[in-house]
């Protein structure tokens, strides 16, 4: 069975990728292998999903917006460029 995952970023906003995978370890691989700019993209998954208005939003304000709908960080730099994580639902 999948499981949802959220990769996440601050680029002058929060940015955020749905990826569905098997396991987390796969999800981080699977983000980490991708060649898209996803954060040239706008990308807004969790966002949509969650019902969460991230315009304007810090980091520390986004972050707060996803555990309060029951999602953690498990992985805090997916791609070893200090800007992506990957959330999961606890």
């Amino acid at each position: 069975m999948s499981g949802k995952y959220y990769a996440v970023a601050d680029v002058g906003g929060p940015i955020s990728v749905r990826i569905y995978a098997d396991s987390a370890s796969l999800a981080a691989v699977w983000f980490a292998a991708q060649k898209t700019n996803f954060a040239d993209a706008g990308r807004t998954d969790a966002e949509d999903d969650l019902d969460i208005e991230g315009d304007g939003m810090e980091a520390a304000d986004f972050a707060e917006a996803m555990e309060s709908r029951g999602w953690s960080p498990i992985y805090l730099d997916i791609c070893d460029d200090g800007q992506w994580s990957l959330w999961a639902r606890v």
